[in-house]
């Protein structure tokens, strides 16, 4: 029997899938199975290996039969069972492994203000990756698509690491249909959170890339081109904020990927940021923020104000309503039938919705190419 001493969790523990994939994929040959069992067997230096894998997940022994599964295979590859676990959970399994090292971290432990900012800042960094996945933008609104939230709600923490304070953030990623290598700009068919996770990995070996140029140049251009690499005000905010919160002089970033889902083997899964490189992002977050385009902005408001040389014809309000989250006057030019609208709601003090693209210029704000503008109803009218 292994030293190490493991407290089995239904949470925590392999399914049966990520248990065979890992048994296929390191020379386990299947033998019988029914509904309650799979076989596997492997031939040994001292002869041949059998191991039953429990097939009912939801049996109330399930997590206590793994685990002594789990035992008897580090003993037959002669290493703790702790490290075994960890590679049969990364068969099914993308992570996101954030390290921070300074002052402030004792012992591993942060001061419970500062933990809290830490996890809100890795949690826009993941949101800032999933809106990157479904397209490329220099900022993004505070009001995220749903299916970028989505990938938010299958990401969950990890276990924590003894040692420096890592936070570990893992998402389960279904098998490819085929089992080939895939290149890390394709995979149309990887489920959303694979590619989050692959577009983070970009995101951060391209901040960091422009980061060093940044700091050896004196400017902060570099980060314009590091738009299409997923780039963001938002990302660079996220890391900013974690060095930040946490007094850090370090934050070491890595991306692993599900086994059963392989990746090219030239992507780049690491990347580092220094404390120097906290106010460099901030900088660049400002840059990326003052010139880019909302697009397809989801604008509420009341109408502040009209101007029409003929109001037949077209003419110009001004919304007020929320952009990232503070109140701003936002200029938009309608179309007659638009025009009227907004004078309707104008007259009755009525709230607007409108899509457009938000754009800054100058100190002003305005809705580029208006769509869908309408009164939003009240719920207590018949």
């Amino acid at each position: 029997m292994t030293s190490d001493l493991i407290i089995p969790q239904r949470a925590t523990t392999p399914t049966p899938g990520e248990v065979t994939a890992y048994l296929r994929a390191t020379g386990w040959a299947a033998g019988h199975v029914n509904e309650r069992w799979a076989e596997y067997r492997r031939q040994l230096n001292d002869g041949e290996a059998v191991v039953e894998v429990p097939q009912r997940e939801q049996a109330p022994d399930y997590a206590r039969v793994v685990l002594r599964m789990l035992d008897y295979l580090a003993e037959l590859e002669r290493r703790p069972i702790a490290t075994l676990h960890q590679d049969i959970r990364a068969i099914s399994t993308d992570r996101v492994r954030l390290r921070l090292e300074g002052p402030g971290i004792v012992a591993g432990r942060l001061s419970v203000e500062a933990g809290w900012r830490v996890y809100e800042a890795a949690r826009d960094l993941i949101l800032a990756a999933a809106c990157a996945s479904r397209r490329t933008a220099a900022v993004y609104p505070r009001r995220k698509p749903g299916e970028s939230m989505a990938v938010l709600d299958h990401a969950r923490f990890g276990l924590a690491e003894v040692g420096s304070f890592v936070l570990n953030i893992e998402s389960e990623v279904a098998p490819a249909r085929q089992q080939e290598l895939i290149d890390n700009t394709i995979d149309s068919s990887a489920p959303a959170e694979r590619k989050a996770t692959l577009q983070l990995a970009r995101a951060l070996q391209a901040a960091q890339t422009a980061t060093r140029e940044a700091i050896a140049r004196g400017e902060i251009d570099s980060f314009r081109g590091s738009v299409s690499e997923g780039v963001s005000a938002n990302l660079c905010e996220a890391i900013a904020d974690m060095i930040t919160a946490s007094n850090a002089t370090s934050l070491d970033a890595s991306v692993t990927f599900a086994t059963r889902r392989p990746v090219a083997a030239d992507l780049q899964k690491r990347a580092s940021f220094t404390a120097e490189a906290r106010d460099v992002l901030r900088d660049a977050a400002r840059e990326l923020r003052q010139a880019e385009t909302y697009y397809a902005f989801e604008l509420t408001g009341l109408v502040r104000r009209l101007a029409s040389g003929d109001v037949t014809q077209s003419g110009e309000v001004v919304l007020h309503g929320l952009v990232d989250g503070r109140a701003r006057s936002v200029h938009v030019n309608l179309a007659s039938s638009d025009y009227q609208t907004a004078v309707k709601a104008h007259g009755q003090g009525q709230m607007i919705e409108c899509i457009g693209d938000l754009e800054r210029k100058g100190h002003s704000w305005h809705l580029l190419n208006p769509r869908t503008f309408q009164i939003i109803a009240d719920p207590d009218e018949p």
